[in-house]
């Protein structure tokens, strides 16, 4: 019977993994990027409101409100400043005993080399993916990769930078 909240849910893969692995938790699905949640609510459907509730204001939830929050894949596309803040949002929304789960790519090194050539390859490059900036992740150099609300792409994102904001 856990409150679950999936913090930037995007296209639903983890409210629907959880709906199916156990019907008697409540979960809810937040995505704040208005073509992402109008999508969301195509593909989960507003029919499903009693077991996955979807809402693109989190401020209508209390502190407390839920026993576990997880944010998959969602931390890299923000700066350091809102990354901050969101991280704060989410845990004021735990429980006492509550856990957060968050997940992040790799996207430096080899591994950055090998998922930024793929995505050349295949068209999916965004704005950023520079020969330049794909030399820089390739040995963790830091460089500005914009200052807009949401970062498109996951280039010159190093995990290593989270986990100090979250270790502070």
């Amino acid at each position: 019977e856990d409150r679950i909240l999936d913090y930037g849910t995007g296209d639903g893969f983890m409210l629907s993994k959880i709906r199916s692995e156990n019907n008697l938790c409540k979960i809810v699905g937040y995505e704040p990027i208005p073509d992402m949640f109008e999508e969301l609510k195509e593909k989960i459907g507003t029919s499903n409101k009693q077991s996955v509730e979807l809402v693109n204001n989190i401020n209508d939830y209390a502190n407390n409100s839920f026993n576990k929050v997880c944010c998959l894949e969602v931390l890299e596309h923000l700066t350091e400043i809102n990354q901050k803040k969101e991280i704060e949002t989410m845990v004021n929304l735990l429980t006492n005993d509550g856990k957060l789960i968050i997940s992040v790519p790799i996207e430096f090194g080899f591994s950055s080399l090998l998922k930024n050539v793929v995505r050349i390859l295949l068209r999916q490059s965004h704005r950023n993916t520079t020969f330049r900036n794909v030399i820089f992740s390739l040995l963790g150099v830091h460089f500005h990769r914009g200052d807009e609300a949401f970062i498109s792409g996951h280039i010159g994102f190093y995990y290593h930078d989270l986990e100090k904001i979250l270790l502070s």
